[in-house]
Order: C-alpha cells, then structure tokens, then sequence
C-alpha cells in the first residue's frame, strides 16, 4: 500500500467535529504498523522497567520497546544507560535475562561490549588489523526516572523526559498518588490479538463500563458520564473516576480502603502506552503499559507495587479486581479486532462527548504519522 493511501484519514483536522475514527486499515496493516515504530514508538518516551531492578552497578535488564530488543545497564560508575540490544557484528540479541554482570558477551561469537555500551573485545579481533572497537558500540538510547519508573527514548534529541511528562507528574502530584517507598508485589501479561491502538482506545474510556464491567468496575466505581472525568493536555490524557459512595457499594471487599474519604482514582495517561491508578487505602501502585508486537498483537503488562505497610488481603483484593476486568477489556478489545478486520468497514463514529479520549488519542496518531507530531 502507498504511503498516501495509508495515510488518507477519511476527516478534516477538526477530528472531533467530524467524528471519525482513524481509518480502520490503520489498524490491520503491517506497513502502518512500520511506521507507527519508526514516528511514534522511536520518538517517544517508553516506560522500560522498574528503577527497583537496576539498584546495583553490574544490574541489566533487557525488554522490547515496539518489538525492538533493547536492554538497560548500571554501569560500574552507578550511571543507568539503555542501548539497543542488538550485537554491531551480525545483528544477535546481546543479553537474554535479566541478570548482574560486570560486562555485556554477545553468545554468538563472543564480542564484548562494556557496561557503558563501547565495545571491548572482539574474539579474534587481532587478526583484523583495520577494526576500530572505538566505533562499534552498542547503540545508544535517552535514559531517564520519575519516581520508581525508567523510561528510554530512542530519539537522543527529543525534548527532556520532565517536559514530556509534565501534565501526569501534575496529575499524580494532585491526587497525592504514592511514588516512593514501593516495590513490586506481582506482574501480569495478557496478550491480546489486537491492534495495540483498540487496547490503548479502550483503557482511555468508560463509556463501556456499564456493558462490559458491571461486576467489577460497575460495582466499586461510579460509571455514570458525569463519573468520568478528562482532561486532555500535550502528552498527557488525564482522567478521574468517582467511587461508589458508602450507601450504593454491594456487599463484600472493595478493592480500597472501605474507610476511606476519598472520592474517586486517578487514571493518568502517557502517549503512546503507558497509564497508571492507584486506590485508596495503604501505599499502592498499579501500571499498564500496552507493548505492540506487531499489527495485529500486543501485550498487556500490569505491575503492581505496594508500600510495606500494605498487607496480603489489601493486595491480592487490588490484583484479583484488577486480573478480572482485565479479562473483561481482554475479550472486548480482541472483538472490536475481529471486527476491523472483516474489512466491511472504512472506519467508525465517535460521539463527541462520550468519545472524546479516543479522539484525542486518534489525533496524536494521525499528526505523528502524517508528519504534524508537535515533538519534531
């Protein structure tokens, strides 16, 4: 398909007058899915891994950002760094696990490359007069922290990770979301045989909550339009929802403090994939972050962290209530695929107002793979 049909979206720049979604090929299409790598994935700042796993010098931690290998190191001077985990040689993944070493040894044929990415050795390298080590290290990624988070960057000219991330860290900072003293507690993968768009557009939203969460969202959370809160800013979709008062709650535990005086959880959002909540009651942390793997798969990974003064039933109440509704989006969004792909359909209707996370989300889209990103 030619880049100008791919990148025909059926509406004006004024999306959310004209309501239509992106084009529904957009989400079936492994060539736009090459481009999504390459103007979205590759320019924006990914959530990588917990600063928890990286604590000591020698501690690496390889993950994937879009299906690209990549891998974050503390070297032995205590600086963190991400490359690309890719040997320069002949293209072989560099560190398989998670794992504490004092150097990074491609398994294949043995090139060494130190912590901080140069590369030191080359088995049989003195047989090769004319091999300058010097330019073939590892190659190299942003890295940055907020609170117990890593993120990379693949883009080392992009704007700084504090400015990418001002209108969550103002988000957290006003709803006092907990973000130092936790530790992780338990991670979970769902993986969805969908376009990682359809799982980001239905974590955005809860105009779906009264169908497909009336047993579990429904019962704790208020799912009425006037519940749901949004506010869409640069980077950020930035979202509150209200809890069921203490008179309209069923019987049972709440996943939160049942005591509490708080009134509704906060739902920040960072483009393209990364979100976070946390409820009330004891130190707690939950993260979603929806990693594609290729047009038509994605994985969906929750982490959940705690303070020390959570005990066991607060946590596995947060867990269970989260890995239920998480089966429930599960089977929502791998419909919505079947679906799209059936090809009937040109592309869909949003409704101003109950929609409008999911416009905004389809607008940041549209302008990174039509060259209108307001990062570049």
């Amino acid at each position: 398909m030619a880049d100008g049909d791919i990148l025909a979206r059926p509406e004006s720049s004024g999306g959310l007058q004209r309501g239509a979604t992106l084009p529904f090929e957009w989400y079936r299409d492994p060539a736009v899915f090459e481009r999504e790598r390459e103007l979205i994935f590759k320019r924006s700042w990914q959530y990588a891994a917990l600063l928890e796993q990286l604590g000591e010098p020698g501690d690496t931690v390889p993950t994937s950002v879009a299906d690209i290998p990549i891998v974050l190191a503390r070297g032995k001077d205590g600086e963190l760094r991400a490359f690309v985990n890719i040997c320069r040689h002949r293209g072989h993944l560099v560190v398989p696990d998670a794992g504490n070493r004092s150097s990074l040894r491609c398994p294949y044929h043995g090139w060494i490359y130190g912590l901080d990415g140069c590369l030191k050795a080359v088995t049989r390298g003195r047989l090769e007069e004319n091999l300058d080590t010097s330019q073939w290290g590892l190659l190299p990624l942003q890295v940055d922290t907020w609170g117990p988070f890593v993120f990379v960057n693949f883009d080392l000219d992009a704007r700084s990770l504090r400015e990418w991330l001002r209108p969550v860290m103002d988000s957290a900072r006003r709803a006092r979301v907990p973000l130092d003293g936790l530790s992780l507690w338990k991670e979970t993968e769902f993986e969805f045989r969908a376009n990682w768009k359809v799982a980001v557009e239905n974590t955005l939203e809860c105009y779906h909550c009264p169908t497909i969460h009336s047993e579990t969202i429904g019962k704790w959370l208020k799912v009425t339009h006037d519940a749901f809160r949004t506010s869409c800013d640069d980077y950020g979709i930035i979202s509150e929802q209200d809890l069921q008062p203490p008179g309209r709650r069923p019987s049972g535990s709440p996943p939160y403090d049942p005591e509490t005086n708080e009134t509704c959880v906060p739902l920040p959002f960072l483009w393209p994939n990364f979100q976070f909540t946390s409820f009330p009651g004891p130190r707690n942390l939950m993260v979603f972050t929806f990693r594609p793997v290729s047009s038509d798969r994605t994985i969906g990974c929750f982490q959940y962290l705690f303070g020390d003064e959570a005990d066991e039933d607060f946590r596995q109440r947060i867990c269970d209530f989260s890995d239920q509704f998480g089966s429930e989006d599960l089977s929502a969004v791998e419909s919505v695929q079947r679906g799209i792909d059936s090809g009937i359909l040109p592309y869909g209707h949003l409704l101003p107002v109950s929609d409008i996370t999911t416009q905004y989300f389809d607008d940041l889209v549209h302008a990174a793979l039509t060259g209108k990103d307001r990062n570049r």
